[in-house]
């Protein structure tokens, strides 16, 4: 993995791994436990800034996100992509006690527009560049299905607890609910 997120006294935090090492950095910006909240985060190859978007909305940019400077990440061939937990050394840990819906990793520059729509939809609506989907409502036994052309499956471990999403009620502070 090159990039980590947590939730810590519930502030929201993110880590890089920079040129040298991992880089932890406060967002600033609370996550109420049992409120459906929508993250995503985005970081430019060519000037290393990043946008971290809750609820579809920019609430934190940064210019130099992680040390590294400009161009793209190094795959960490030594590590397992994860999702709910810590990978090092060949071991899981540091669960996320919460709820996970679902997660997207795009190779491609996503603009405010499609981070807005895409906060608000269920299943992406541009999948250009998309090379992660993970949608937890897509498990069987032990897989958790990449519903990404060409992505690879994951596997379930250490007994999460599985429960479907069928329908999330939302609001964009418009004074309508989305679903």
């Amino acid at each position: 993995n090159i990039w980590e997120f947590a939730i810590r006294s519930g502030t929201l935090y993110y880590a890089l791994n920079g040129a040298t090492n991992w880089v932890w950095q406060n967002t600033y910006e609370s996550i109420t436990a049992g409120i459906w909240t929508h993250v995503a985060v985005t970081r430019a190859a060519s000037s290393a800034a990043l946008k971290v978007y809750l609820n579809g909305h920019i609430d934190t940019t940064t210019a130099n996100a992680d040390g590294l400077g400009t161009g793209t990440f190094s795959a960490d061939t030594g590590r397992e992509f994860t999702v709910g937990a810590r990978y090092n050394a060949g071991t899981r840990g540091s669960f996320f006690s919460g709820g996970i819906d679902e997660v997207r990793v795009w190779r491609a520059n996503r603009s405010d527009a499609q981070i807005l729509q895409d906060a608000y939809t269920w299943n992406a609506t541009d999948t250009t560049g998309l090379i992660t989907y993970i949608d937890f409502n897509d498990i069987s036994g032990t897989t958790v299905y990449n519903r990404a052309s060409g992505g690879t499956n994951l596997s379930t471990a250490g007994s999460p607890t599985i429960s479907n999403v069928a329908v999330t009620d939302l609001t964009k502070g418009d004074g309508k609910t989305y679903i």
